[in-house]
């Protein structure tokens, strides 16, 4: 029988996987329920509206609290659901953190800011209840892909977002790691996206790019320089705003990777090392 090399299977499977987005996700995220290297907890509530439940994923092997990472997905702000992340939680558990993945509500069922607001509360909840998981609520960080990066961005950078919450007094994000996110997406060319984030009077309160003033917590930022889905601007302009406001910021910027192919680079089989490198040594530092 004619057996296919490893190397050929991984380029047919991220062939696949880029093309059929959505279902490389299950795919990806079937080969990381093979993990036993961690432990979740599925479909806590942080919020009573049906979306806003989280996961919760720490390692079985735990020395001290650890580092905290909430990770916010993409989808336009329209799709998506925590349950196609297991191979994200995988890799980053592998760093030695705990991984808190919420879903939030979505457009058209609701628009900006209230999925951000529902970041927020996603957010108090780690900051809340982290330690019964073995997380550090003094070492949280936010993270996100696509969309979700500019959730993450927008509770680092806009601080209204967190400062209801009494937890804010005592904890604070430490750091932000955007992965290909909208930070500097104005003027909207997408009909969908000026209803998402109507009245046009306020569309400058959806870009983070907005809130910059050297005063954020440490930024790292991760573009592909083959993406085409969010244009790269978006991470040069906001690594600009901050250096301009001397704040702190770390930016890399990868010759080979797509918008889908950075958020693949962090699955098992279709790793990048330097990707997981990157992110534990913001983490560390």
């Amino acid at each position: 029988m004619y057996k296919i090399s490893p190397f050929l299977f991984l380029i047919v499977l991220s062939g696949f996987l880029i093309s059929c987005t959505k279902v490389g996700l299950v795919a990806l995220n079937a080969t990381s329920g093979l993990d036993k290297n961690f432990t979740v907890r599925k479909n806590i509530s942080y919020g009573n509206n049906e979306r806003q439940k989280l996961d919760v994923y720490f390692p079985k092997k735990i020395k001290a609290e650890l580092p905290v990472v909430v990770f916010f997905y993409g989808g336009s702000w329209q799709e998506g659901s925590k349950k196609n992340y297991k191979f994200m939680a995988s890799a980053l558990t592998s760093l030695g953190t705990v991984v808190v993945i919420p879903n939030y509500q979505l457009y058209p069922q609701v628009k900006f800011p209230t999925f951000v607001e529902d970041g927020a509360m996603a957010v108090d909840w780690a900051f809340k209840n982290i330690q019964n998981y073995s997380g550090d609520p003094k070492k949280v960080f936010v993270m996100g892909h696509s969309a979700g990066a500019q959730i993450g961005a927008l509770l680092s950078f806009d601080k209204h977002y967190l400062q209801k919450y009494e937890s804010a007094e005592k904890f604070h994000i430490q750091g932000f790691i955007g992965l290909a996110g909208p930070y500097d997406f104005l003027p909207f060319t997408n009909p969908t996206f000026k209803k998402i984030f109507a009245p046009e009077n306020k569309y400058s309160l959806s870009q983070p790019i907005t809130f910059i003033t050297g005063h954020e917590p440490p930024v790292l930022l991760i573009h592909g320089k083959k993406d085409i889905t969010v244009g790269i601007h978006n991470s040069q302009n906001l690594t600009k705003k901050i250096k301009e406001k001397k704040g702190n910021v770390t930016t890399y910027y990868y010759d080979n990777l797509n918008h889908v192919g950075l958020l693949l680079g962090f699955s098992k089989w279709l790793r990048k090392p330097y990707l997981l490198k990157d992110v534990h040594h913001f983490i560390l530092e």
